[in-house]
């Protein structure tokens, strides 16, 4: 029989959107896909939430050593980073609190300023034992999306389109005499 554990509402203050994936799901390791990212801030503004975390830490598991918790804390810089994730996709918020679907959730990319909000949930699966944060909204202060071309300007001088036209021809081309040599030398 599995253990049912409290789930603990939580909300985290305004942080830095790193790794997002909340307009489509990460399919990397999970085919279904898996909506994630990871939010960080200074310490002294995660204080609260980070009591909250090891709050339910112990209401869960006690005092057992060797608990998954979702938040790092960088010993150089004192940021705060903590991993959100869910299988199911985030309600997506503006600034003034407006439900954002389709065609109006912008590309989110890192660096944008965000704030997630979900559940704080204790697991314990085969012995292991841990917290997460599952996300079910985030909210959009400041994004960052664009095409990655904008932060670039023209350089005079420099490789061009028409320079290198048949590049790619020649790359085929030098691949193909470099694998007909190998196969000859016995190389493979």
């Amino acid at each position: 029989m599995s253990e049912k554990y409290k789930k603990v509402p939580f909300v985290t203050p305004i942080g830095v959107a790193q790794y997002p994936w909340l307009k489509i799901p990460d399919t990397q390791f999970n085919a279904d896909g898996v909506y994630q990212s990871n939010i960080v801030f200074d310490a002294e503004v995660a204080d609260d939430l980070i009591k909250l975390i090891d709050d339910t830490v112990k209401e869960a598991h006690g005092t057992s050593k060797n608990v998954r918790i979702p938040y790092s804390v960088d010993e150089d810089t004192g940021q705060v980073t903590m991993k959100v994730k869910s299988n199911y996709a985030p309600v997506i918020f503006d600034c003034d609190v407006n439900i954002l679907t389709g065609k109006k959730i912008p590309a989110i990319w890192g660096g944008s300023q965000v704030i997630f909000g979900g559940t704080i949930s204790p697991y314990n699966i085969s012995g292991t034992k841990g917290i997460k944060l599952q996300m079910s909204k985030v909210q959009l202060i400041e994004v960052v999306s664009g095409d990655p071309a904008h932060s670039f300007g023209v350089v005079d001088g420099g490789f061009t389109v028409a320079d290198g036209a048949d590049v790619e021809e020649d790359i085929l081309e030098t691949a193909g005499d470099a694998n007909d040599e190998a196969v000859e030398e016995g190389d493979f």
